[in-house]
């Protein structure tokens, strides 16, 4: 069983606190659906939570009378609290960097000349680079300090220790080779257990990007609501150049750590010019492509000599039987033509579309 943190027992407390306080209850006696509701709904309504909090909320203090269940209580008043669809209110829909665009916050980060969350702008560009190149999150990031990395191993490798994962499990990753030459300068002077980037899940790395995107004229916020924080800058555009560059989406899991596929596919952020630049790339070969411009009838057989009539149009038989106008048009596309008549003779008693073969009278429907 995994073990809870005391930072994760803090939070949870802090929001049953802040329920039971709402909801002035003095006691368990008091703890029921209703007031929960009530308290969160109106949270809901002025803002203060979105659908994915209230939950957060919501399971607090679930799991709190489940905790009190037997010793203090004789079963948990709150069974049947509902959730809400978190899907239905995504507050931090984000988007991913383009290579340029990320290329242009290292340099703006570089060239800032100030110091925003107490890292300067050669810090926050590393910072940058290293969420980028290996798709770490911020807590991950934070932890990391020279004996993370095995620079001489093939490849060069990145531990992440169980206790900063957040899988809680011990995780070893490749590094770029070009990250691998810069790590030596970026370690030099640090004790073996020295934090490369002190206290960094404490800061609020969101603001860094926005500062630094908005210096060099790029938008946090696009026309579409999308945010590119810290998040979407690093891991998002991580997944997403993986993809974008050749890796298969079993490897790219595999990289960022998911258990299931369906959450990378989350972070990947394909648009209309990438889903063009794949269509380019399947093979089209003139000797198929091009089939239905050779010489001759379209439907395969040659001209008899004297025959003027070009593949592809009506012959004369067409203008007498108007039922026949396209057949060939019909036969090149692979479809029959329904109105066309039966044919005598060659077995089997076809008949064309609501006439009977011998009588030629309309079929009577019953």
């Amino acid at each position: 069983m995994q073990k809870t943190s005391p930072k994760h027992v803090k939070l949870v407390m802090s929001r049953v606190r802040r329920i039971v306080q709402d909801a002035s209850m003095e006691s368990i006696v008091d703890i029921d659906i209703e007031s929960v509701e009530e308290v969160l709904r109106e949270r809901l309504a002025t803002g203060e939570l979105g659908f994915r909090t209230y939950n957060h909320y919501a399971q607090a203090i679930d799991s709190f009378c489940n905790w009190m269940v037997p010793k203090r209580m004789p079963h948990n008043p709150l069974q049947g609290l509902k959730r809400l669809n978190a899907q239905e209110d995504i507050r931090h829909q984000r988007r991913a960097l383009l290579p340029d665009e990320f290329a242009t916050l290292v340099q703006s980060a570089r060239t800032s000349g100030v110091s925003i969350q107490c890292f300067d702008g050669e810090q926050r560009a590393r910072i940058y680079i290293m969420s980028y190149m290996t798709g770490l999150r911020r807590r991950e990031l934070a932890s990391l300090t020279p004996e993370s990395f095995d620079l001489e191993g093939t490849p060069p490798t990145l531990t992440i220790d169980a206790a900063c994962s957040k899988h809680r499990r011990k995780d070893v990753l490749p590094l770029h080779a070009d990250l691998a030459l810069r790590l030596p300068e970026w370690c030099a002077g640090l004790a073996p257990d020295e934090k490369l980037f002190p206290k960094l899940d404490r800061r609020r790395t969101w603001l860094m990007v926005k500062k630094d995107l908005e210096r060099a004229g790029l938008p946090y916020r696009d026309k579409k609501g999308r945010v590119a924080d810290f998040h979407a800058a690093g891991r998002h555009t991580h997944i997403t150049e993986l993809l974008r560059n050749g890796a298969s989406v079993p490897e790219a899991k595999e990289l960022a750590r998911h258990s299931d596929v369906r959450m990378t596919m989350k972070y990947t952020h394909i648009g209309l010019a990438d889903q063009a630049k794949a269509i380019a790339k399947l093979p089209a070969g003139k000797s198929w492509l091009h089939i239905g411009c050779i010489s001759g009838h379209a439907d395969g057989h040659k001209k008899a000599s004297g025959d003027t009539t070009q593949a592809g149009q009506d012959t004369p038989e067409d203008a007498v039987n108007p039922c026949r106008k396209g057949v060939l048009a019909q036969k090149n596309a692979g479809w029959p033509c329904l109105a066309q008549p039966a044919k005598s003779g060659g077995g089997g008693n076809r008949t064309g579309l609501g006439y009977r073969a011998k009588s030629r009278k309309p079929m009577r429907l019953r």
